[in-house]
């Protein structure tokens, strides 16, 4: 939890300028609020709970900046008395999935983003990726004992129409950009940890750039994972020949939940016989040799370590909403100096869905 907060609280840092005007919608037990309100100029935390928002005020008690953050009880719908432009940061985390559907999200993003100023950002952290939730409930039944592969389809297709925590599709945040007009460039990041849990695995954090008045930065050129046969090894090699050009790679194969898609697309094909059983999620999950050549499956993690190494600066996406899991990498060169919420044309998707969850929009909202 330490470093999933941690890693959290830095991408919001790297995304903006320092000593912000900080608005966080269900700021819960304060895991960001204490990270980031100390560099804020304010920090206005809201949730829907009395009972968080006590505690909470409990826990600022004492706090050289305490006098700088003011806790309001109310749901993340409600910008009552939050101005246009008051604000530099809004930040979702870990709160969305509890959503009760699209339109009540998409609500919260607009008045998110008419409450920030030019050069402001939306972070929204811990989205739950629509097109891995199959591959997540794969994981899931297996562990706990499917039984037959016949049993694990079932349970993965009732399980999926069942989700009662709203899943969202990256499009539905990279589509904004030609719907509203203020939203400028987004990006959608795989997350970054050292542990492949389910946060890790199956989340995202997408960021909503307003009227940041950057362009974005030219790729000059695009290559494919597959149609390259490219490898980890390879791309070692180009990193380190010292050349000042960017470059991406697009449709990498993504080794943290490679087993868990496998399984999924093998329950649910029809290609394994129904009685086979299934004893964990290793059963059907061999990698075989990829066709094209390619050196199969890498962490982004170790992708993103690799490019630190000789001075690069890898800058993650799923902006194209693969439902396997594969990642965009753009790379820059030692000295290209991304600043913060640096615009990337990464390839894009067609989708931009949620699911439909049975949570109610009156239970927790």
């Amino acid at each position: 939890m330490v470093d999933w907060a941690e890693a959290t609280a830095g991408r919001v840092r790297s995304a903006v300028v320092p000593k912000a005007r900080v608005l966080e919608l269900g700021c819960g037990t304060g895991l960001l609020l204490f990270r980031l309100a100390p560099d804020a100029v304010s920090y206005v935390g809201t949730d829907f709970s009395p009972v968080v928002i006590e505690q909470l005020g409990k826990a600022l008690a004492g706090q050289p900046w305490a006098d700088r953050v003011r806790l309001l009880q109310r749901e993340a719908s409600d910008f009552t008395s939050f101005g246009d432009g008051a604000f530099d940061v809004v930040v979702l985390n870990s709160v969305v999935q509890y959503f009760p559907d699209r339109s009540y999200l998409e609500h919260v993003l607009e008045q998110s983003v008419r409450v920030l100023a030019p050069g402001g950002v939306v972070v929204i952290g811990d989205v739950r990726h629509r097109g891995l939730l199959g591959a997540f409930h794969a994981s899931v039944q297996a562990y706990q004992g499917a039984g037959t592969v016949g049993e694990l389809a079932r349970r993965i297709r009732r399980r999926v129409g069942e989700e009662p925590e709203l899943v969202i599709d990256p499009t539905l945040f990279t589509d904004l950009v030609h719907r509203w007009d203020r939203v400028d460039h987004v990006r959608v990041l795989p997350k970054r940890g050292r542990f492949a849990n389910e946060m890790v695995k199956f989340r995202y954090e997408a960021f909503l750039h307003v009227e940041s008045g950057t362009k974005p930065l030219p790729i000059p050129a695009w290559r494919g994972w597959a149609a390259h046969s490219l490898t980890l090894t390879g791309l070692a090699e180009r990193l380190a020949d010292g050349s000042e050009e960017p470059f991406g790679v697009t449709g990498i194969p993504n080794a943290r939940i490679e087993a868990d898609v496998r399984l999924r697309d093998l329950a649910l094909s029809g290609e394994v016989p129904a009685d086979t059983l299934v004893t964990g999620t290793d059963l059907l999950v061999e990698s075989p040799t990829p066709a094209d050549g390619g050196e199969g499956a890498v962490d982004p993690e170790a992708l993103c370590r690799l490019a630190e190494e000789s001075g690069h600066q890898a800058l993650m996406s799923w902006s194209a909403g693969d439902g396997s899991g594969r990642f965009d990498v753009a790379f820059l060169p030692p000295g290209a100096g991304a600043a913060p919420g640096t615009a990337i044309s990464f390839p894009s998707g067609s989708g931009g869905g949620t699911n439909e969850p049975l949570r109610s929009r009156g239970e927790m909202f």
